[in-house]
């Protein structure tokens, strides 16, 4: 049985932090939010292992040529957007 693609809308900035987690280029996006919420599961469960995996994601990132710098200045925009509520 096939699951059927489905199509849901994001904000760009959200797309955004979502590459800034890809382990290798052109990774599909099913694959990068299954393991956010794998990640999110296991937090609840073992936050030192969730913090393990994220630091995972970090090296295999690096290995692969993509950079952090770029998901650090996206964390930063995002805090800083946290107070601002679109007026």
């Amino acid at each position: 049985m096939s699951e059927k693609p489905t199509t849901i809308k994001l904000s760009k900035a959200t797309k955004e932090r979502i590459d800034n987690l890809q382990v290798y280029p052109k990774e599909p996006y099913d694959r990068i939010l299954s393991r956010i919420l794998e990640i999110l599961n296991v937090c609840h469960i073992n936050p030192p292992r969730a913090r393990a995996m994220l630091l995972g994601i970090d090296r295999q990132r690096k290995m692969n040529g993509l950079s952090a710098s770029r998901y650090k200045e996206q964390e930063k925009s995002s805090k800083e957007s946290i107070f601002d509520n679109g007026n």
